[in-house]
């Protein structure tokens, strides 16, 4: 039977939703220092949509998690912030259009998420110390690498939980070499920190921010190795 009625019943959050799939137990084992590891059964599963359909290698992030070893390295609160490194000159342009599209009469510097939130640009990151209404200009005469901070229009309705925690892990499963420009900013890291006799292993982390470095571990200590 199809119901007919009005659907009045409020949808899950997200942290139902993650509670729902993994249970309790598993969702508090999301901390620093833990491991998530494929099993073998949902390894055959990936394995298997990817040899029916390749575009699911191309098009999602199943790759990413195929025999994935995770070690997670930084859990973080989730304020409201979001934060844009920006390594490529394409990626500057396309922020800047987003704002342009959404502020096209005005000098403000924001841009609306699917959901409606509004974002607006802060005097923060590489523009640390600018004026309010100055950060248009700012905007406009930026350079990358660089990084820009925005925040909720309206923090006050910030209702996010633990759900929307910001979560840093290193896929140890995918070692890599890293080119172009972020071959250039991993060599600008050692040569600033002195390191350049140190043997380094570069490995991906997930689908989000792939070509950023965003940690780095040095092994040895007695609690966790690194």
């Amino acid at each position: 039977n199809v119901c007919s009625g009005a659907f009045t019943c409020a949808p899950p959050t997200r942290q139902e939703l993650m509670l729902g799939f993994t249970g309790p137990e598993i969702a508090a084992l999301i901390t620093e220092g833990c491991i998530i590891a494929s099993t073998e059964g949902f390894n055959r599963m990936i394995e298997e949509q990817m040899s029916q359909n390749p575009l699911v290698a191309v098009m999602s992030s199943a790759q990413n998690w195929l025999r994935g070893v995770y070690l997670i390295t930084k859990v973080e609160e989730d304020t409201g912030e979001v934060a844009f490194p920006l390594e490529r000159p394409s990626q500057l342009e396309q922020l800047k259009e987003m704002m342009n599209d959404h502020n096209a009469d005005d000098d403000q510097c924001s841009w609306e998420s699917p959901d409606g939130t509004e974002y607006c640009l802060q005097p923060e990151g590489s523009l640390a110390g600018i004026q309010q209404d100055q950060l248009r200009t700012a905007v406009n005469q930026l350079v990358t690498p660089c990084r820009l901070v925005f925040k909720p229009k309206n923090n006050t309705l910030n209702t996010n939980t633990c759900a929307d925690d910001k979560v840093t892990a290193v896929n140890l499963s995918r070692p890599f070499v890293p080119r172009g420009s972020l071959l250039t900013r991993a060599t600008e890291i050692i040569a600033t920190a002195k390191a350049s006799t140190v043997d380094v292993t570069y490995y991906r982390g997930g689908p989000c921010d792939n070509e950023s470095i965003v940690s780095c571990l040095v092994l040895g200590g007695r609690r966790t190795g690194y």
